[in-house]
């Protein structure tokens, strides 16, 4: 729990935080565009989705938190499925409409781990 639980929070907050990836991330891992943009001429906005990816971000860390405050099975289980559900529709995502084939394997790889934990979780 507290792997998934550090990263997520932490990049999540930081992105939130930011609204721009620091040290180069964004250019050498591009998962989100983090640098500006302008819509019909109007104002322009620094990071546009940035912060939306910190908090979904923030939200799978804070499900893992909680799942250790209460300490259940059940509490473990919603944390789990979280996390799953993140990873699994990160997965469409990538393959509808992004087209980053090697990131779509990378959150399949990284759900099924997650739902593997989960099975175990129902089962115990």
């Amino acid at each position: 729990m507290i792997a998934f639980l550090i990263p997520h929070t932490l990049t999540g907050l930081l992105a939130m935080i930011c609204a721009k990836l620091p040290f180069g991330i964004g250019e050498v891992l591009p998962l989100v565009h983090s640098g500006e943009w302008t819509k019909n001429g109007e104002a322009t906005v620094e990071g546009p989705n940035v912060r939306v990816w910190g908090v979904r971000q923030a939200c799978v860390g804070l499900s893992f938190l909680f799942g250790l405050v209460f300490g259940t099975k059940e509490s473990y289980m919603v944390a789990l499925g979280v996390f799953v559900s993140r990873c699994y529709l990160d997965v469409i995502v990538e393959i509808v409409e992004q087209k980053r084939w090697w990131l779509a394997g990378a959150f399949f790889a990284t759900g099924s781990l997650g739902l593997a934990a989960l099975i175990v979780a129902a089962l115990a």
